[in-house]
Formats: C-alpha cells, sequence, structure tokens
C-alpha cells in the first residue's frame, strides 16, 4: 500500500514505518521534514507539527498497545463502536458489509478508497457532502 506521507517524511530519514501497523511514526528530527508537504501528502490531513519545536506528530496506532495484544485506545473508547482494527482482509469483509446493509436504507452508501487507504470512512451519501478530507 502506498502511503503518502511516508514519502515525504522520508526524504530527511526523519520517518519511520511501523512494520506491523503501517502507520508512519516521526523522529525527533522531524523537524527538518518539508512540513507542508508531508501534511499535504496525507489524505486525512493528520500531520501536525509542534509550534515551538517544529517536531512532527500524529497518531501512532498506539504501537505500545498492540505489541501488548490490546486495541488502540480509540477503538477500545469509541462509544459507538464505529472504529475498529485488526486484520486488513477481515475489515475490508467487515467494511463491505456493513456498506449493503446500509444501502438497504441509503442507496448511496459506500466505502471510501478502501482499497487505498488504511483508515476507511463509511457514508451514506454523496462523499463531496462530507468534510474534505473524508475521502483521500
Amino acid at each position: 500500500m502506498n502511503l503518502p506521507a511516508r514519502a515525504s517524511s522520508q526524504g530527511t530519514k526523519n520517518g519511520a514505518q511501523d512494520k506491523e501497523t503501517g502507520t508512519i511514526i516521526f523522529k525527533n528530527d522531524s523537524k527538518k521534514a518539508p512540513f507542508n508537504e508531508v501534511k499535504a501528502a496525507c489524505p486525512y490531513n493528520i500531520p501536525r507539527q509542534g509550534p515551538k519545536s517544529k517536531v512532527l506528530f500524529k497518531c501512532t496506532m498506539c504501537i505500545n498497545r498492540i505489541t501488548n495484544n490490546k486495541v488502540p485506545a480509540c477503538v477500545q473508547s469509541c462509544p459507538t463502536g464505529a472504529v475498529a482494527f485488526g486484520d486488513r482482509d477481515f475489515i475490508l469483509e467487515k467494511v463491505m458489509k456493513r456498506v449493503q446493509d446500509l444501502k438497504k436504507t441509503y442507496p448511496k452508501a459506500t466505502a471510501l478508497n478502501p482499497e487505498d487507504v488504511r483508515g476507511i470512512y463509511i457514508v451514506t451519501d454523496d462523499p463531496k457532502k462530507y468534510h474534505e478530507y473524508a475521502a483521500a
């Protein structure tokens, strides 16, 4: 899977990709990275930059939790159960089943870019009606 933020952040060797989760982890020297390029490359507008330190940061997929056989904190704490984490094939199957169920009531329901991204949004109407970063 092509991770655009990885290509932008790797230019100064200030980012690394976790092999198990695929998440991009920024290192302390990420302040040397071209922040606007890294941010623009992320389809979800997630990377941020510390105002004083200039170090880049973002979600790390709770690597400390995953390596201890726990789900990320956002998955555990999501009150609606809308956030899932696990084997990609299982998640894609779950997404497609949910879309089919939603289509009964919402004919325009769709998964946004499920083959291209790791964070998959499911919407019930025209994707253009949602936040600009919902679709890559």
